[in-house]
C-alpha cells in the first residue's frame, strides 16, 4: 500500500507531461568510490548516498523527488538534511517535505512470515499465506527528499491583492484564516506588498533553482548510514530505493506566474534505472571507515568581469578566479574592484560547509581591527558539489577608494568542513588576502610602478589581437596575467585601469605585510 504523507503543496503545478522523462536513481556507498555493492562485518555502520539524474534533457531540471528506502537485514534511521548544495532547495523553509522531514519518516512495514502470502488489507496477527502471520518487518524511510517551491509562495509577483494566490470566495465567511476577508472574489491570505505577494504559508518560501539532475551529471539526493545487525547471517542483502516519484520543471518555463511542472514516469519508456546497494555481509569481513577527509585542492578569490562590473560585483558578468596560495601568507591581493566578494574552495570530493565553519578576521593599515558590521557572509551552492563556497554582500571592506576605503587584510579560515558522510577535512585551513585596489601584480602588497608596468604590459598584449578579440581571456596562457590587470572588472584592460592604478599609486601609501 502507498502511503502519502505530505508534499502537497509542491505537486499543486503538476501539469500534462508531454514528453515521457524518467529518473535513474543510484545508491552507492558513501565513501566516495561510487560503487554499488560493498562486503562488510555483522555488526557493521555503513554510509551510503543516493543519486540521480533524469532521462533526457527536455525539461529544466527536478522541481520534486522522493522516494522510499529499504534495507533487507535490518532498520533503518531518519537520514539528515542536506546543510549544502542543490538539494537545499527542497528542505523546509525554502522548500516542502513530509511532516518528519527531507530524511524520510520511519515506517515499519506488515510482512507476512510466510513467504507465500502477503499481508494487504490485513493487521498485526492476521492469518497470511498457508501457514504464516502478519508481523511488523525492517523499518523503512518513507519519503525521503522534498521539492522546490515552484508555486512561488512568497514570491509570486502582484499588482494588486487579487493577483496573490488565495482561495476563491464571495463572502468574508467563506474565508476560513483568522483575519481574512473576501476582496474582489479571493480571500486575502496573501497581499501585494512591494509588487510581491506575501507568503501564504510558513513554506516553502525559497527561490527556485533550475538544471538540477541533469542528464549525465547526478546530484546527491540524500546521504545516511545504516546498520548490519550484529548476529546477522552471512549472505547478501539489499538497500532498496522504491516508490520513486517526481516532477521535472517543463521547459521554457520563466516563473511566471509559477514554475510549471511534470510527473516523472516511473513505468514503462523513459522511466529510467533504479540501482540498489549489495551489501554483502560476511562473519570474516571488516567494517569500512567513514571514507577519507576532504582535501582542499585550491582556493580562489572570484570576481565578475563584464560592462557595468566596476565595484558592483552582482553585475551578471562572468565570473573569474584568481589563484590564492597557501604560502607565504603575504603574496596575494585581491586589486579588482569588486573585492573580496566570493570566494570558492574546490575538494577532492563532494563537502558539507556551514557558516559555523568559517571564521574571518581583518586588520587595517594602522593595526587596528578591520569593521566588517553590515556585511552577511552566505555559504551558496557552488557550481559542483566538491566547492564550498563563500560569498560576501556586500564584498568586505578595503577596496573601494570612491568611498574612502583604505588596504585591509583578512584571514579567512576553515575548520569543520566534511564530507558527505562525515570525514572531517584535516584543519584548520587558512589563507591570508589583503584588499587593496590597483595592486595589480600583487608582489610586493602595495601600488607602485611596478603595478603600472604590469598593467601596460597587459594592455598591449589585448590590443594586440586581432579586431574584436579585446576582451580577457581566461583560458589564453596569460589568461590570468589579463584578469588580475582588469583593475575595473569591465572584461578588457586599457588606460581606465592604467588611470585607476596611477590613481591608486598615487593615494595609497602602504608597506607590505600590512599589520601581524
Amino acid at each position: 500500500m502507498r502511503r502519502h504523507i505530505g508534499f502537497t503543496l509542491a505537486v499543486l503545478a503538476v501539469c500534462a507531461t508531454a514528453h515521457a522523462t524518467g529518473v535513474n536513481l543510484t545508491a552507492h556507498v558513501g565513501d566516495g568510490s561510487g560503487l554499488s555493492a560493498v562486503t562488510v562485518n555483522p555488526g557493521c555502520t555503513l554510509d551510503y548516498t543516493i543519486t540521480a539524474d533524469t532521462t533526457d534533457s527536455l525539461h529544466m531540471g527536478l522541481a520534486l523527488i522522493g522516494f522510499d528506502v529499504s534495507f533487507d537485514g535490518g532498520d533503518m534511521v531518519i537520514a539528515p538534511e542536506p546543510i549544502s548544495g542543490a538539494m537545499t532547495a527542497f528542505v523546509v523553509p525554502d522548500g516542502i517535505t513530509n511532516p518528519m522531514g527531507f530524511g524520510g519518516t520511519p515506517i515499519a512495514p506488515l510482512v507476512c512470515s510466510d513467504a507465500t502470502g502477503n499481508c494487504t488489507g490485513l493487521v498485526l496477527g492476521d492469518a497470511c499465506g498457508a501457514t504464516g502471520t502478519c508481523g511488523l518487518g525492517p523499518v523503512e524511510l518513507v519519503q525521503v527528499g522534498g521539492g522546490q517551491n515552484t508555486i512561488l509562495n512568497g514570491q509570486t509577483g502582484c499588482t494588486v491583492d487579487t493577483d496573490c494566490p488565495g482561495t476563491t470566495c464571495t463572502i468574508d465567511a467563506d474565508c476560513t484564516a483568522a483575519g481574512a476577508t473576501c476582496v474582489q472574489g479571493k480571500c486575502s491570505y496573501g497581499a501585494c506588498v512591494g509588487l510581491v505577494c506575501e507568503a501564504v504559508a510558513s513554506f516553502p518560501t525559497g527561490l527556485v533553482t533550475t538544471m538540477i539532475g541533469m542528464p549525465g551529471a547526478p546530484v546527491d539526493i540524500v546521504s545516511g548510514e545504516v546498520t548490519v545487525p550484529a548476529g546477522t547471517a552471512d549472505g547478501v542483502y539489499m538497500l532498496r530505493i522504491k516508490n520513486v516519484f517526481g516532477n521535472v520543471i517543463r521547459a521554457g518555463e520563466t516563473g511566471i506566474p509559477f514554475w510549471a511542472v511534470d510527473q516523472i514516469v516511473t513505468t514503462g519508456t523513459g522511466s529510467g534505472t533504479t540501482t540498489n546497494l549489495a551489501i554483502t555481509v560476511d562473519s570474516t569481513a571488516s567494517c569500512p571507515g567513514p571514507g577519507t577527509a576532504p582535501v582542499a585542492l585550491s582556493w580562489k578569490s572570484i570576481g565578475q568581469h563584464g560592462p557595468g562590473c566596476t565595484f558592483n560585483p552582482a553585475c551578471g558578468g562572468a565570473e573569474y578566479g584568481l589563484d590564492i596560495p597557501a604560502a607565504p601568507a603575504t603574496t596575494f591581493s585581491e586589486s579588482r574592484s569588486t573585492g573580496v566578494n566570493k570566494i570558492v574552495v574546490t575538494y577532492d570530493q563532494d563537502v558539507n560547509l556551514n557558516s559555523a565553519s568559517i571564521l574571518v578576521t581583518g586588520c587595517n593599515v594602522d593595526g587596528t581591527a578591520a569593521v566588517t558590521s553590515g556585511i552577511t557572509m552566505s555559504v551558496i551552492a557552488g557550481a559542483t558539489p566538491d566547492q564550498a563556497v563563500m560569498q560576501f554582500v556586500p564584498s568586505l571592506p578595503g577596496n573601494n577608494p570612491q568611498i574612502g576605503e583604505t588596504p585591509v587584510k583578512y584571514e579567512i579560515t576553515l575548520d569543520g568542513v566534511t564530507s558527505l558522510i562525515g570525514a572531517v577535512a584535516s584543519g584548520p585551513e587558512t589563507r591570508t588576502i589583503t584588499a587593496i585596489f590597483g595592486d595589480a601584480n600583487s608582489v610586493p602588497i602595495t601600488v607602485n610602478n611596478g603595478d603600472l608596468g604590469f598593467v601596460r604590459s597587459a594592455r598591449d598584449i589585448i590590443l594586440a589581437r586581432p579586431a574584436g578579440m579585446q576582451v580577457v581571456d581566461p583560458n589564453s596562457a596569460t589568461g590570468m596575467f589579463e584578469i588580475r590587470a582588469d583593475i575595473n572588472n569591465d572584461n578588457t584592460v586599457s588606460n581606465g585601469d592604467l588611470g585607476l592604478v596611477r590613481v591608486a599609486r598615487d593615494s595609497i601609501t602602504q608597506p607590505s605585510g600590512l599589520c601581524p
